[in-house]
């Protein structure tokens, strides 16, 4: 490889990584958005159940809302285009056993999600249409659509049993060295670092215990045949209201889906990014 070739490469790298920082810091700010709004309703100072369309929304009605709109869809795009380039390319070294593939896999999943999401936004900013459907809608769509094929409802199962394995996965990950080993926190103090991966482990635990509650959602959706059982990001939270002492849940909830984050800006900063 010449000079010239290694220069561009590295330079090639470099934009993949500020794509990735980029789109952490838009995913740090819809969740953030979407913790306070749901904090807020926990404390009934206003603000709703909130979802990622929520958040997008709220965002759209403030000043300068649209151009950080632009931005956030621009990080978002981003991180989509990481995630499947590092799942290709095994950037964070996963392998190709079952293990590394199912990793490898989510990574492109999420990326095209995250994708589709910053079409959404897109859409929404040239006036082609609103910010999309809620969580609970597009729930309740595809366990619908699942449900009419035949044996659909063990697709429906599946998908509610993966969702609450990944979140019991993510609740064991803070609990773990994982996190410390994804950032780089060789330049804070001692008590930064503890700060940091306190909110860190805070976000990350609230996040996969709403995610839990989804995906019991759509067990019992399957259990019942009735799609109308499948909840979203919203719904899970409307669920944890209804709970006894359910407006204090529901604000550690909220509380939790900010720290959730800001330990997306914190990965924006200080995430280990492997090129490939």
């Amino acid at each position: 490889m010449t000079q010239h070739e290694s220069r561009g490469t590295r330079t090639t790298k470099r934009w993949i990584v500020d794509l990735a920082r980029l789109g952490y810091a838009s995913k740090g700010v819809l969740y953030a958005t979407a913790g306070f709004l749901t904090a807020a309703a926990g404390l009934h100072r206003g603000g709703t159940t909130a979802d990622r369309r929520d958040a997008i929304q709220f965002i759209a009605q403030q000043t300068f809302g649209r151009a950080m709109l632009l931005v956030i869809a621009a990080g978002l795009i981003g991180y989509a285009f990481w995630r499947i380039v590092s799942a290709f390319t095994d950037a964070d070294a996963h392998g190709s056993d079952a293990k590394g593939f199912a990793i490898r896999t989510a990574s492109v999943v999420r990326g095209l999600f995250y994708g589709t999401l910053a079409y959404t936004i897109i859409r929404m900013l040239l006036h082609q249409g609103g910010s999309g459907q809620g969580s609970d809608a597009t729930s309740r769509h595809w366990t619908a659509r699942a449900l009419d094929h035949p044996c659909g409802f063990v697709l429906v199962m599946l998908a509610g049993l993966s969702i609450i394995v990944y979140g019991g996965a993510q609740c064991f990950s803070a609990a773990g060295k994982k996190l410390s080993k994804q950032l780089d926190l060789t330049s804070t103090s001692a008590r930064g670092r503890r700060a940091i991966l306190s909110i860190s482990r805070f976000g990350v635990v609230a996040r996969g215990i709403v995610f839990g509650v989804i995906g019991a959602s759509l067990i019992r959706a399957s259990l019942r045949r009735h799609s109308a059982d499948a909840k979203g990001i919203s719904g899970a939270l409307r669920q944890l209201w209804a709970l006894p002492m359910g407006s204090w849940i529901l604000t550690v909830a909220g509380l939790g889906f900010a720290a959730y984050g800001a330990y997306a800006l914190i990965n924006a900063r200080y995430r280990r990014i492997p090129a490939g």
